[in-house]
């Protein structure tokens, strides 16, 4: 099931772009548009880069998700090395 994301898609694809990500998949409560209220839900978003992102570059991109979306609770999880049990979830 597909559901939009209230977020500017032009910023998402610029960070889509500047970290040459092949997914990037946002679950969990968020994701399903529950109504926790802005304070209690945060938002999981895994991702798949074409190459791997060194240390700087995590904190960039968790820098440039927290700035698109206004909120610093921001669960991300990198796939490629993640551990086995949340990949098959």
């Amino acid at each position: 099931m597909l559901i939009k994301i209230n977020t500017d898609n032009d910023k998402l694809q610029q960070i889509v772009e500047k970290y040459h990500l092949k997914l990037l998949v946002y679950y969990g409560s968020y994701a399903r548009q529950e109504d926790y209220g802005p304070s209690r839900s945060d938002i999981d978003i895994a991702f798949i880069s074409e190459q791997q992102l060194n240390s700087q570059q995590l904190f960039d991109l968790m820098s440039d998700l927290i700035l698109l979306h206004r909120k610093s609770n921001i669960d991300l999880v990198n796939l490629q090395t993640a551990s086995g049990l949340l990949k098959e979830a």
